[in-house]
């Protein structure tokens, strides 16, 4: 059991001399997170309306690009590396603008790192993968059923008067 829990990961810890202590420390670790906050040039967000499929986290809700950084990947890669996943466009890093930081408590806990980007792209630009994606007014969010890694940073997207940035993000 302890060896095929240990398979799972790709990077171990140095010390390996207590396996359970190993097991409970890769278990309970934070997971990170890379999100991105994507503004269209009339400064609306472009968000994905996830599938309504009861087999994937937070069916038929609103939620920002992103996911888990692999191991051996920084935030930055993460989130340029997930929107190329999820959306099929290259960014280079310097599009990419740190936003904030946020450890999100629970279940499993993540540190979750927001980054902004500003596209002149359209919607029928981009090829989502997961869901549909979808243009929401800023102002407008609290009006929708959203992820809890959305609907924590409302506020900060909101009160923090985040301005969409040229950005020459390619698909």
């Amino acid at each position: 059991m302890i060896v095929l829990v240990l398979k799972l990961y790709k990077h171990l810890p140095e010390d390996m001399s207590d396996p359970y202590k190993t097991i409970f420390s890769l278990l309970h670790r934070p997971r990170d997170v890379s999100k991105v906050i994507i503004f269209n040039i009339q400064g609306k967000l472009i968000l994905q309306d996830r599938d309504v499929n009861p087999t994937i986290q937070e069916p038929g809700k609103i939620s920002l690009f992103g996911g888990g950084v692999e191991a051996g990947e920084d935030y930055i890669t993460g989130a340029i590396r997930e929107l190329k996943e999820e959306i099929g466009v290259d960014v280079r890093e310097s599009e990419l603008h740190y936003a904030f930081s946020k450890k999100i408590k629970g279940r499993n806990t993540m540190n979750v790192h927001y980054f902004l980007l500003s596209t002149p792209l359209d919607m029928d630009e981009l090829t989502i993968h997961e869901g549909r994606g979808i243009l929401i007014d800023p102002q407008q969010l609290v009006f929708y059923p959203l992820t809890p890694l959305l609907g924590s940073v409302v506020y900060e997207i909101l009160n923090d008067n985040f301005l969409p940035i040229q950005s020459t993000a390619q698909k």
